[in-house]
């Protein structure tokens, strides 16, 4: 039972760093580009550090990656559980309005492995509905749906305020720290390189940056047409 919740938990947790924090800001207040049918390529999308006079940061092509909404993050959170600990890996991609967010959790053992085949979750977004697919069972759970990646990662508003030192998980990197849409968030770099991200404003979790890039797995939103289609509510 104390495995289960602590898988639960974390699962959570790894979902919440994404999807938590709009403040206290109603929709109107926050300032998205507006909506279209089709999305631009890349190239021709303003750049939005550019705009914000950020093109020299460190954080430029991780925010203009976030503001084209096209982008591959493969990242992961660790969590104490009793004598054990609970790990998830999460990758999420997003390219216009299409968001898939694959979920892997399991405990790492006395020799820093993990298992990872505890619980993994699959779900596309697109049509304004939500496609969660079950490789086990061949089904796939179509409910309604509202997410845009805008909420998981802002798009739009970043203002610089600091730079400096600090310790993710016990080691020292540099880090940029931004606010953008009520969230204080920071970027962790090595070199130049994204090594973590953490939303200051909400006490969560930090994630450790395993990848991330503009170049989107292929076959990373299909949805198995020969699997069973259930209605969910």
């Amino acid at each position: 039972m104390k495995r289960v919740f602590a898988i639960l938990l974390l699962t959570v947790i790894a979902l919440g760093f994404a999807a938590g924090c709009s403040g206290n800001k109603s929709i109107n207040d926050v300032n998205y580009p507006p909506k279209v049918t089709e999305t631009p390529p890349p190239e021709e999308i303003p750049s939005l550090s550019e705009q914000a006079g950020l093109e020299n940061k460190k954080a430029a092509p991780y925010i203009d990656a976030f503001a084209r909404r096209t982008f591959y993050l493969k990242y992961s959170i660790e969590m104490a559980y009793y004598d054990q600990t609970v790990k998830t890996i999460t990758e999420v991609a997003a390219m216009g309005g299409e968001i898939s967010i694959k979920n892997s959790v399991g405990f790492v053992d006395t020799a820093d492995t993990v298992s990872l085949d505890n619980t993994e979750g699959l779900t596309v977004y697109k049509e304004n509905k939500a496609f969660s697919i079950d490789h086990k069972n061949k089904t796939v759970t179509v409910t309604p749906s509202s997410l845009q990646i805008s909420t998981m990662f802002p798009d739009s508003g970043y203002i610089f305020e600091e730079s400096g030192l600090a310790e993710l998980f016990g080691i020292s990197y540099n880090y940029e720290d931004y606010y953008t849409n009520s969230i204080d968030l920071r970027f962790y770099f090595d070199e130049n390189k994204l090594v973590g991200l953490e939303r200051l404003t909400s006490n969560m979790t930090p994630m450790l940056v395993l990848e991330m890039s503009t170049d989107i797995p292929a076959g990373i939103f299909d949805i198995p047409a020969e699997y069973t289609v259930l209605e969910g509510k």
